[in-house]
């Protein structure tokens, strides 16, 4: 509220007492009021243990255009992307803690879902090495069309500052309208989930 800005912050929290631990990104408006809270979905490695996920894509409306919020692993999948921008998402915000191990995913991914569902991803990912472990950092701001912004080559904290029009999402839309031209009723017996692959 002092700084009349939004804040996006991760934290790990139990939203009732007799609940599991959610994976959280609390979105805050620049009144400092809590707009409302984005659970992690896709759950990675041994994140099931501890954590719980609601299925939800929750959009968020702001002064500078509607919000929605991915986490991390989520972005190894197309439907968040795609859930968030048929529900009029903008701009998807995405904090991580990506491995070097998929930098090259994480490369492809951001300007793949950027592009096919003409949004803005903003994606912050942790720089740190800890127990063999090593984030790479590499944070970026994509355009809906998959091309790249800006992007932090700093080995550890950094900022990028980007001004975006979300203008250009509607503009896109309307000429390359592949959200519009889906055939989701042929989708069904494709959207099952895979059986006897592993």
């Amino acid at each position: 509220k002092e700084l009349g800005i939004y804040i996006i912050a991760p934290i790990s929290m139990q939203m009732h007492a007799a609940k599991p631990l959610e994976n959280n990104a609390v979105v805050i408006g620049d009144d400092g009021e809590v707009l409302g809270v984005y659970s992690k979905n896709h759950l990675f490695g041994d994140e099931p243990k501890v954590f719980t996920s609601k299925g939800e894509y929750p959009v968020f409306e702001t002064r500078y255009g509607r919000i929605g919020v991915m986490i991390c692993c989520d972005n190894n999948f197309p439907e968040p992307a795609r859930i968030l921008a048929l529900n009029g998402a903008e701009i998807i915000f995405m904090p991580a803690a990506w491995r070097i191990q998929e930098e090259d995913l994480w490369k492809l991914l951001i300007s793949s879902h950027a592009c096919e569902n003409n949004v803005f991803i903003a994606a912050a990912n942790t720089f740190s090495r800890m127990d063999g472990l090593f984030l790479f950092g590499h944070s970026k701001i994509v355009g809906p069309r998959g091309r790249v912004l800006c992007e932090s080559e700093a080995e550890g904290d950094d900022v990028l500052v980007q001004t975006i029009d979300t203008d250009l999402v509607r503009e896109l839309r309307a000429c390359m309208p592949s959200l519009k031209d889906r055939h989701p009723e042929t989708y069904g017996a494709f959207m099952a989930p895979l059986k006897e692959v592993y």
